[in-house]
């Protein structure tokens, strides 16, 4: 199944090459110095999310090294990058076994973030959508709702009463052991909030330059909007990533905007690659064993 949606993912982008093949000579003048300002971008939002783990696993009692924390972090986004709906990135919890965490509390520190990314994530697509008077409000409304559901799983109370279901399943005491920790983690929540808006902040930076590396001259608030609205089609359980499919849609949203196709392309591509370049030391992860991490 995963080589299927692997391979979809490539038609996909191939087929909108294809399409714009007539177009992409045009391409010209390519900037790399402003290229690696967005790559660098990225990297300090590595950093950044790593220390928001190690804080995390800090209030939960755990001293972890931020070394192996950063690591087990860029394992886990590099996995995200290759797999269906960003899915990979939940072994950021087995890499931080290394670190001294048990999974549950590794899974809590990763799962808390990631609803309050979705609910971010949410309501930035719905200002675009308003900023740039388009519709799809429904989007913006789907992602907040998925932050949503997370975050009840892991901080309400009124699951409690599921306890003795959850218990007798396969995994069910380790379910339960991440959600007492997630639970835990509710006093944090401003902490959380604040990286993900400095997050949001960063790839906006990162979205810039890669449009200034191919001489696009939208503004820094359409960028820091269109992020949030098109990486949200990454989590698309279609393609590795969302791949192919958030290429197509950049194309679509930024030809509105008055950007060239073959530009707006070759633009969705280096945000990625961008990206995954930052990325890429999580291959370390999994060469490392666990006594030397």
């Amino acid at each position: 199944m995963k080589r299927v949606q692997s391979l979809l993912g490539v038609i996909i982008l191939l087929a909108l090459f294809y399409t714009l093949r007539d177009d992409l000579g045009k391409v010209e003048g390519f900037l790399p110095h402003f290229f690696l300002i967005a790559v660098i971008s990225y990297s300090i939002l590595n950093l950044l999310l790593a220390f928001r783990i190690q804080y995390l696993l800090q209030k939960m009692g755990i001293a972890a090294n931020f070394g192996c924390v950063l690591v087990a972090h860029l394992g886990g986004m590099i996995a995200g990058d290759v797999t269906p709906g960003r899915s990979g990135y939940l072994s950021t919890a087995k890499f931080l076994s290394r670190c001294g965490s048990n999974v549950s509390t590794a899974m809590a520190a990763i799962l808390a973030p990631q609803g309050v990314e979705f609910i971010v994530k949410g309501i930035g697509a719905m200002l675009a959508i308003a900023y740039f008077h388009s519709g799809g409000a429904i989007a913006g409304i789907a992602i907040i709702a998925v932050g949503a559901i997370i975050l009840c799983l892991l901080w309400s109370r009124r699951f409690d009463r599921l306890t003795g279901f959850v218990e007798s399943m396969p995994l069910g005491k380790h379910v339960l052991s991440m959600r007492e920790d997630g639970m835990k983690m509710r006093g944090y929540v401003m902490q959380i909030l604040a990286v993900s808006l400095i997050g949001w902040l960063l790839v906006g930076i990162q979205w810039y330059f890669v449009g200034l590396s191919l001489g696009m001259k939208l503004r820094f608030l359409e960028y820091l909007l269109l992020q949030p609205l098109l990486t949200a089609l990454m989590f698309v359980p279609i393609t590795p990533a969302g791949l192919g499919i958030m290429e197509s849609a950049s194309v679509v949203v930024l030809y509105m905007l008055g950007v060239e196709p073959s530009i707006a392309a070759v633009f969705a591509v280096l945000t990625r690659i961008s990206g995954v370049i930052a990325d890429l030391p999580g291959v370390y992860a999994f060469l490392v064993s666990s006594d030397h991490t």
